[in-house]
């Protein structure tokens, strides 16, 4: 009964808004001069003087004014005010969705961004141009730096680490990819090199045996094994570039860091 109550002193006070403003336009006139012919002048102040044609004027005026409000108040209370109130209604309830939204998006991006810089922190872009420069120019690379390729994957793949928005969800995953796919190419094609070293930090080249400036012999068949390797590694490491990259960038698109 409560609920009904409301909706019922909602719908009469739209209903009891709009039916004024209507009285005072067009509509409010027209009614007024249909109930005007209808009821013909009415003549309660009697004899012909000035002061009771002016009452029998005033009093035909107010009793069509309230016939004219009457019959607008009652369209409006059964027709148009529930549609108001519903129309109200909606936008109020849009309006809270849109900032139910938008404070989950900042709840989003907060969270995102303490997993943006944690990883930043694991694997800083100098690291991945240093190990990048490493890789294509010299063949090679120090044992620190795959491992924190190694440390930023692990981490970007733990549970952890889960993005809230779905494009960083996706350039972390294809970055964790392709530096995977780097790091299992290192682990197969790198071998220890000069082969004496017993501490690290530990230098890794590229199967050296291969390689006429490392342990080569410079044969037709060691060169074109070695550009073999070389071109996919450098396939690798562009993969590897190119998703870090494009997650930085995704960092700054989405996060603003």
């Amino acid at each position: 009964m409560r609920l009904v109550g409301e909706y019922l002193r909602k719908i009469t006070a739209l209903a009891a808004q709009s039916s004024w403003k209507a009285l005072n336009g067009v509509e409010g006139a027209g009614l007024g001069g249909v109930a005007a012919i209808i009821l013909g002048v009415l003549a309660p102040a009697q004899g012909n003087s000035l002061r009771a044609t002016i009452e029998n004027w005033l009093i035909n005026f107010v009793i069509c004014t309230l016939i004219a409000w009457a019959g607008l108040f009652v369209v409006r209370l059964i027709l148009v005010a529930p549609f108001q109130l519903w129309v109200g209604e909606q936008k109020r309830l849009n309006v809270l969705a849109a900032d139910t939204i938008t404070l989950g998006q900042d709840k989003k991006i907060e969270h995102d961004k303490t997993l943006a810089t944690k990883f930043r922190t694991i694997f800083p872009e100098p690291s991945k141009q240093k190990i990048t420069s490493d890789l294509l120019n010299q063949h090679a690379y120090w044992d620190i730096q795959s491992n924190q390729l190694a440390d930023a994957i692990v981490y970007l793949d733990s549970a952890e680490a889960h993005f809230l928005l779905e494009e960083l969800q996706l350039h972390a995953k294809a970055f964790v990819q392709a530096t995977a796919s780097l790091l299992e190419f290192l682990g197969y094609k790198f071998f220890v090199h000069p082969r004496d070293q017993r501490k690290p930090p530990i230098y890794f080249a590229m199967q050296p045996s291969l390689n006429v400036d490392r342990e080569g012999d410079g044969s037709l068949e060691q060169m074109q094994k070695y550009d073999k390797l070389t071109e996919d590694l450098e396939g690798l490491v562009a993969a590897m570039s190119n998703t870090y990259d494009a997650l930085i960038r995704a960092f700054h698109e989405k996060l603003f860091v």
